[in-house]
């Protein structure tokens, strides 16, 4: 059985937003190719009046743009990392319990948030959910009553389980700002419930139409399975699971199907949906489906074994991939092949499109999802696997967030460079956090982030609006919250 996903098919009419976009800022901006950005303390706090270390988009020409000049050695997966916290225990009874913007979270040592009022980036986060909302939030008769979903707007479809997963963690993260969170979360749970897989029913089929009725086959995409069942663990902590729905349990029973069909049969690494038995496509993974953080928190909920291996063993192939593959880039393509063996870059329309052995419209999410996890774990792992890819985008692109290619070869060539995408440049902002050492980058990438206004599709506006809620440090996991 053939499961594609949709092939991103906006680059000619974004490349002329782009263009659009430039003259804009050429127009308003004398001697600049950006707009003006947000003047809300953006100068580092340690930097006084001659603004040497301002975050404009340009700052790659800046004499304290000091980019290591040694690239980071091979990653070891650190497989010995133990984790602590407590994922079941109910800390609320409907209310939001961490509202958003109320308490930024500490993350893990060693790393660093832009160089701003957490108040003044949770506006900025807020504001930009505000038109996220308008444009990709969605109902339809055709569902029923209560049933909420992100519109995809993908050719025929109006939903697809990868940005359910999405809207759920927006909602649940959300919550406090947005008032209506937990009604919109709760319809996207029985939207979720309303199409099941037909394989395994606690997992979602990956597509709908205008009819809302299941397309390109009746079966899983692990991606959204994945973010699916950690929402609803959030949603556990954030309003309790005493009320209509269950989310604990609904969790649960969503980790323990991905384990038993996303999984391979030796637990060692992700599938890419529970379609996938035998052959080619068993033998191979999506790296942006590999969420570590998610993982560590299944691993607490489930207190058994085998996240741990799958975790570990999910490390241990992308160690082994950059170390053979990117040791310039770093990069990850949207499909590996021979995972039980020697993992390889798949072959080019292996599963989606030509690119499918190259940093694309897949694997540009890596660095948000590696980087959660250390944030919220703290384990070496993911940060050091990011310290090559922040290494070489820092240098290929000299900190201009703009200069940000759509794409690029594992050895570092820019795939297509007439526009770039919120997609690229949005999850290198997560990726540099995990050092402090990349403090002026992190600046440099939020201030792209927020003062530039324009506007792509559910895709890549979706990844925008999820890195700046890591950014301005309103991420948290469930084990986090201690009640």
């Amino acid at each position: 059985m053939t499961h594609p996903r949709p092939i991103r098919k906006l680059a000619p009419l974004l490349a002329l937003l782009w263009l659009w976009h430039l003259a804009i800022a050429c127009d308003n901006s004398e001697g600049s190719r950006l707009p003006p950005l947000d003047n809300d303390n953006h100068q580092n706090a340690n930097n006084s009046g001659n603004n040497s270390n301002s975050n404009n988009d340009n700052s790659g020409n800046n004499d304290n743009n000091n980019v290591d000049d040694r690239p980071p050695g091979n990653v070891t997966a650190d497989t010995s990392f133990n984790l602590s916290g407590d994922v079941r225990s109910q800390c609320s009874n409907g209310q939001p319990y961490v509202p958003f913007g109320s308490t930024q979270r500490q993350y893990a040592a060693g790393s660093a948030l832009p160089d701003l009022s957490f108040s003044r980036m949770s506006e900025n986060v807020a504001a930009f959910y505000d038109t996220w909302k308008a444009k990709y939030l969605g109902n339809s008769s055709a569902c029923g009553n209560d049933r909420y979903f992100v519109n995809a707007i993908l050719d025929n479809r109006i939903s697809v389980s990868e940005g359910h997963g999405y809207g759920m963690l927006i909602m649940a993260y959300m919550a406090g700002h947005e008032p209506s969170a937990q009604q919109y979360f709760d319809g996207m749970v029985r939207y979720y419930q309303d199409h099941p897989s037909g394989i395994n029913s606690a997992l979602m089929s990956w597509a709908q139409n205008s009819s809302c009725n299941n397309v390109d086959g009746n079966a899983s995409a692990t991606d959204g399975d994945m973010d699916m069942a950690y929402a609803l663990l959030l949603a556990h902590k954030q309003w309790g699971s005493s009320g209509a729905i269950n989310y604990l349990q609904l969790g649960e029973r969503m980790v323990d199907a991905i384990m038993a069909d996303e999984v391979s049969h030796d637990g060692r690494w992700l599938l890419l949906g529970d379609w996938v038995s035998t052959g080619a496509k068993y033998d191979a993974t999506r790296p942006s489906d590999f969420m570590p953080g998610h993982m560590a928190t299944f691993e607490l909920l489930k207190g058994d074994g085998a996240w741990r291996t799958l975790r570990n063993g999910t490390y241990n192939v992308m160690a082994q991939f950059q170390n053979q593959y990117a040791a310039n880039s770093g990069l990850f393509p949207d499909f590996m092949v021979n995972i039980s063996g020697t993992p390889a870059p798949a072959a080019a329309s292996f599963h989606e499109s030509p690119n499918d052995g190259n940093y694309y419209y897949n694997a540009c999410r890596v660095p948000w999802r590696l980087a959660t996890d250390y944030l919220t774990t703290g384990n070496n792992t993911s940060r050091d696997l990011l310290a090559r890819i922040n290494y070489f985008i820092r240098q290929k692109t000299g900190e201009v967030p703009s200069d940000i290619a759509v794409g690029y070869r594992l050895d570092g060539a820019a795939i297509e460079t007439s526009y770039t995408s919120w997609a690229f440049i949005a999850p290198f902002g997560p990726g540099a956090m995990v050092n402090a050492g990349n403090q002026h980058w992190i600046n440099t990438v939020w201030n792209h982030l927020v003062s530039n206004k324009w506007e792509e599709a559910y895709y890549e506006d979706t990844i925008k609006l999820l890195s700046m809620i890591v950014m301005s440090g309103n991420w948290w996991a469930p084990q986090d919250i201690d009640c």
